[in-house]
């Protein structure tokens, strides 16, 4: 069973639920979907508090799995989104969980800008066969 984050914006969710639909149809084992889409609007996440709330939240679903997957198109949304998924990428940076970086839009690269944000890149073709180079103790993955 493989645990995953997919990286997400909360107002924004077509590009995460194709990602989410392919794994479901293609995978062939289980995994677990720990990119909760969970949102209380009574917590500001601009706030000090509700920012660290938020802060804690990702940490308990992204140090919990094997591999974070990253879809451009989130991170290029919005700068207030950007400062999410930085410090997801921080968190994945610091405690050695592989990124994986999902282009669904025909590229065969990712943009300058992005390139250095995941460990590899590929299409959704590509996602099954890194995925099953990843073993569960988060310390292998296959390059695309």
């Amino acid at each position: 069973m493989y645990d995953l984050f997919i990286v997400h914006y909360w107002h924004q969710h077509a590009d995460r639920d194709r990602v989410i639909d392919f794994l479901d149809n293609n995978l062939g084992f289980k995994w677990r979907n720990f990119s909760n889409t969970w949102y209380d609007p009574v917590i500001h996440i601009k706030s000090d508090a509700g920012g660290a709330l938020l802060k804690r939240h990702l940490e308990g679903h992204v140090l919990a799995c094997n591999a974070v997957i990253l879809v451009p198109s989130l991170y290029t949304q919005s700068s207030f989104a950007r400062t999410w998924i930085d410090f997801t990428i921080a968190l994945c940076r610091d405690n050695a969980i592989p990124i994986i970086g999902i282009l669904l839009g025909g590229e065969n690269t990712p943009s300058e800008g992005m390139s250095g944000l995941a460990d590899m890149w590929g299409n959704l073709d590509d996602l099954i066969p890194s995925l099953v180079g990843l073993n569960e103790n988060k310390d292998c993955f296959t390059p695309l």
